[in-house]
């Protein structure tokens, strides 16, 4: 029976849901610890849905963590809310906080999660602590400023980092920093983990969920203009253009057999890895199948230059759209309410598609001998079928 703990920073995310539905499955994890900000709460149908039991012993789900907190202070409150916290061997750190509005205080508040996490659980886990894997993404490829960097495609993991300015825009640069300084002399070791655009379903509103935003836009386009066709609602370079989206499923099973083989191979250790579904797509094939789920008919972006504003366009018939969906989907007000899921939408199809980002998966396949795929538009529809499920679209 194996005795390993694995702690999720960021449980009720995107990527930490996912994370918790695999390692509770996991024979090689005998405790799981999620870490949230806010309490996690799932009702029966959710538990049902993302397969999670509340009740199972090998959970424990606590909330109220800060890890813009001292480090003292973000010890003092995995020793009194976790149990058995001297005992965790692998920690997944997915924990995240959006300062749009503030990129010098986004970063800091960012780095200073990891650093944080990591100090206190250096000293409550001494005696256990294995590995940590950090989760970053595609901005560490500069992919969010297009105007000014011409991508290498397939992005591989040994790019050199940007320059500056825009190296301290970019706050994955120092997590994995901190992890590398606080390692040595360690018995603990760290990886890095970067997906592509992240596909899948949470149990309350997460905006970085392009999933989210498009199951939005498209059923209320089903639900008031049943089997019409759709122009994809950006330019025509933006539909082109490919891209390797990343199933919040297969990043999970991935991050946690990537886990489990360094602490046995350390040459895999201090190493970045992109993961992403094994397809590389754009948005012209996806497009068509991804509308088709909600019955309207996928088409190129329109010839006049014109493209719908999404945003505006969920906003403008919120009110028509409850009205005739509120018994398929009790929850659609939830769902609306993060608006900010549209516009994350918009902002990967517009800002992040101007040149081709596909990932480089040779790392994950043949170092590590992850060789798990699947298909892109698949996993979108096994997502809008939760959400169906969850009642928050029609």
């Amino acid at each position: 029976m194996s005795n390993n703990h694995a702690l999720v920073f960021g449980a009720s995310g995107i990527s930490g849901i996912s994370l918790l539905r695999h390692l509770l499955r996991h024979p090689s994890f005998a405790c799981v610890t999620g870490l949230t900000a806010r309490p996690l709460t799932l009702s029966a149908k959710e538990q049902e849905v993302f397969e999670i039991d509340v009740a199972s012993p090998k959970l424990q789900l606590v909330s109220g963590m800060d890890l813009s907190k001292p480090t003292e202070q973000v010890k003092q409150f995995l020793q009194a809310n976790v149990k058995d916290i001297n005992t965790v061997t692998h920690v997944f750190c997915v924990a995240y906080r959006e300062v749009a509005s503030d990129i010098a205080e986004q970063v800091r508040v960012n780095i200073a999660f990891v650093r944080h996490a990591i100090e206190a659980l250096d000293e409550l886990c001494s005696g256990t602590l294995k590995l940590v894997v950090l989760q970053t993404g595609g901005k560490y490829y500069g992919v969010e400023y297009q105007d000014e960097v011409t991508l290498q495609a397939p992005l591989k993991e040994e790019t050199p980092r940007q320059p500056e300015p825009r190296a301290s825009k970019i706050f994955y640069y120092g997590q994995v920093d901190v992890l590398e300084e606080l390692s040595q002399g360690r018995n603990w070791t760290w990886v890095e983990v970067r997906p592509d655009a992240v596909i899948g379903t949470v149990p309350r509103g997460n905006f970085m969920n392009i999933a989210a935003g498009l199951a939005i836009y498209l059923s209320v386009k089903a639900a008031l203009q049943p089997g019409s066709t759709v122009p994809f609602p950006a330019t025509d370079v933006s539909y082109q253009t490919t891209h390797t989206d990343t199933d919040h499923d297969i990043m999970a099973r991935f991050e946690i057999d990537l886990a489990l083989k360094v602490t046995s191979n350390p040459q895999l250790s201090k190493k970045a890895y992109n993961i992403a579904n094994g397809d590389v797509v754009s948005w012209a094939t996806k497009w068509p199948g991804i509308c088709a789920y909600f019955g309207l008919q996928g088409a190129s972006p329109s010839t006049s230059g014109q493209t719908e504003d999404i945003v505006k366009y969920v906003a403008d018939n919120k009110a028509k759209y409850l009205a005739k969906v509120s018994n398929k989907a009790p929850n659609a007000q939830t769902t609306l309410d993060i608006a900010d899921s549209a516009l994350f939408f918009t902002s990967m199809v517009c800002g992040f598609g101007k040149q081709n980002r596909e990932y480089d998966l040779t790392n994950a396949q043949k170092l590590v001998g992850f060789t798990e795929t699947v298909d892109t538009v698949k996993s979108y529809t096994v997502q809008f079928d939760r959400m169906k499920a969850l009642g928050l679209i029609a």
